[in-house]
């Protein structure tokens, strides 16, 4: 009976045997890497420092390694050679001595090598790194990542427009070519990646149709847990959506718990509670405010509540101020213009810049024919005035109600399409920025002219006041010699 025990215990640990088919997996299944290894293990900064110092000692090791073997050479054949030979060979000692001591004293960074240098990698990983990082990890890692010749900071817009020629050159494809043409430092991966989410008009979409949130709404609500919503698995149902565009969407947008609309004494009491505690940390404070975004809280916060900000008009100090930022750091930088405005946040400075460089549209008058005929009430589309921006424009849609009488000849059909209107819009936004530019090369023009003009009169002034001080030195003179 205990036999039996014993048995049927060691089946249920160790399992039947494997049938034909478990086999047949087993066998196709054989170089296939590990699932240990598949899993990703994120580096530490104290591995990436072991790796630089492992690297840099491996190298040092190649380079000292023959010039070691050379001495030990001379000095066995030293023990054979006569008096004249063995002085030689002494000279050839002490120079190698020489060259090891002054490769040992180079620092780290001089003695890593080029990118793809080959190292001795299982070295490294089973004595430097104790087994824990496999060989061929450790070698992409470096070659990829960690090579000191790989440029891993922020992308700027030269760059990128080189990029976007480049790759065009070349089909979008080559992306080893790309790289070396490009000369950066970027690696394959990182051209394409930038590609890939920046460049590419085909892979990055960015308005969301009615069509799309349906159907997002539908998946959500299938594949939700409880309130864990699984953004990268829907991410594989939504075509050209990355998991960040849907969690942004879902946040902002679609979520049927967000409230719109003004705000209630009891919500303003629970932001400042939250900014109290968490500061200016909207993600935060998002969380403690049920039912407002992040750039809601802040906006409310900002707008209404902050005590430190100046709410009156800019005054002429401040606008000339704004006007160097903004030459300074661009448009659109209102977060970097506003840090260095004391007491004005970034929306206040946007404004006040629509202001300064305001632009006004025309009339759009719009006919829409109403159901049933005879007297009924229409509405048509007056575009108002509006003070617009040169890097944004905004649509200003006032539906008012017109009597039957005002449906006259003066009535404009709109039949344009919505790309007609898109077109529309990028040319109005073009010749507001070739307008603005324009004003701006005027003021700096007029402002190096007055400075110019400035020096040349207190040039001609002190020029005047010395020819003054010679001719009151000569008469000085000439009255001295008088009285001599």
């Amino acid at each position: 009976m205990a036999s039996y025990q014993a048995e049927v215990v060691c089946v249920c640990v160790q399992g039947p045997p494997a049938n034909q088919e478990a086999r047949l997996r087993a066998q196709r299944m054989a170089g296939c890497p590990d699932e240990k290894k598949l899993r990703a293990k994120r580096w530490q900064s104290w591995h990436k420092s072991l790796l630089i110092h492992s690297v840099s000692r491996d190298s040092l090791k190649r380079l000292i390694q023959p010039k070691l073997s050379r001495v030990d050479y001379l000095t066995q054949k030293m023990s054979t050679a006569n008096e004249d030979e063995q002085f030689q060979l002494r000279k050839q000692i002490e120079g190698l001595e020489k060259e090891i001591d002054l490769l040992r004293q180079k620092k780290g960074d001089e003695m890593i090598g080029s990118r793809y240098e080959d190292h001795d990698w299982q070295k490294i990983s089973n004595i430097d790194f104790e087994g824990t990082k496999d060989a061929d990890d450790i070698r992409l890692f470096w070659q990829n990542f960690l090579h000191p010749s790989i440029n891993k900071a922020a992308w700027s817009k030269e760059e990128v427009l080189q990029l976007k020629g480049i790759s065009r050159r070349h089909q979008e494809r080559h992306w080893e070519r790309i790289a070396e043409e490009l000369g950066t430092g970027r690696t394959a991966f990182m051209c394409l990646q930038m590609f890939q989410r920046f460049v590419s008009k085909s892979l990055r979409r960015s308005s969301w149709t009615a069509e799309e949130d349906a159907r997002f709404k539908a998946l959500v609500e299938k594949m939700r847990i409880g309130n864990y919503i699984p953004y990268t698995q829907i991410s594989y149902f939504m075509e050209g959506r990355d998991p960040g565009q849907l969690l942004n969407r879902w946040m902002q947008v679609l979520d049927p718990r967000l409230k719109k609309g003004p705000w209630t004494k009891e919500e303003d009491q629970l932001l400042l509670k939250a900014v109290s505690h968490h500061g200016e940390c909207w993600w935060k404070v998002r969380l403690d405010v049920p039912g407002r975004t992040d750039s809601g809280c802040r906006d409310r916060y900002l707008d209404c509540l902050r005590k430190d900000i100046n709410r009156e008009p800019f005054s002429t100090h401040e606008q000339e101020l704004l006007k160097f930022l903004v030459v300074k750091h661009g448009i659109g930088r209102w977060a970097k213009i506003a840090a260095e405005i004391p007491h004005r946040y970034d929306a206040q400075c946007m404004r006040e810049w629509r202001k300064m460089t305001c632009f006004t549209r025309p009339y759009v008058r719009r006919q829409q024919t109403t159901r049933g005929g005879g007297k009924a009430k229409a509405k048509r589309k007056i575009g108002r005035f509006v003070k617009i921006t040169k890097e944004e424009e905004e649509d200003i849609n006032e539906e008012v109600e017109v009597t039957d009488g005002e449906e006259d000849e003066d009535m404009v059909l709109d039949t344009d399409s919505d790309e007609d209107r898109k077109k529309k819009r990028k040319r109005m936004k073009e010749t507001i920025k070739q307008e603005t530019i324009e004003q701006e090369i005027i003021e700096l023009e007029t402002v190096e002219v007055e400075t110019t003009e400035q020096e040349t009169t207190e040039v001609e002034t002190i020029e005047q006041e010395t020819t003054e001080v010679e001719t009151i030195e000569q008469e000085t003179t000439e009255v001295e010699t008088i009285e001599q």
